[in-house]
């Protein structure tokens, strides 16, 4: 009975260990699905003049966000939160000639002298 108990904090000390070097192993590649953010939608409607001719209200959306890498000294391995990464979306239009927002940019900090290369067996 006694054994049993004093192996029970080793291997909780054990778990402890491997889910440390887990956290702080060091990658020194990683393949990322990069995909740009979707542009807004447009807005469909229209006017009445005081002659009853129905003109185009609507504006187009908004474009969507680019995806940029960052050089940046304190990032030290590529782990990343996830390896499916998208950029933002843009803002809709709507009635009254107003355009939809541009997103803004997603920026992914790399460690320096990361090399990135297209592969395209990532589809």
């Amino acid at each position: 009975s006694s054994s049993s108990s004093s192996s029970s904090p080793s291997s909780s000390s054990s778990k402890k260990t491997k889910e440390f070097k887990e956290r702080h192993k060091f990658y020194d590649r990683a393949f990322l699905k990069i995909t740009a953010g979707a542009g807004g939608d447009g807005h469909q409607s229209f006017v009445t003049d005081r002659y009853g001719n129905k003109l185009a209200d609507g504006e187009r959306g908004g474009d969507g966000g680019d995806v940029v890498l960052r050089a940046t000294a304190t990032k030290t391995n590529l782990r990343f939160d996830s390896y499916h990464v998208k950029g933002h979306k843009g803002e809709n239009g709507s009635s009254r000639d107003r355009r939809g927002g541009n997103a803004p940019p997603l920026i992914i900090e790399v460690p320096m002298g990361t090399v990135v290369k297209k592969v395209s067996r990532c589809q």
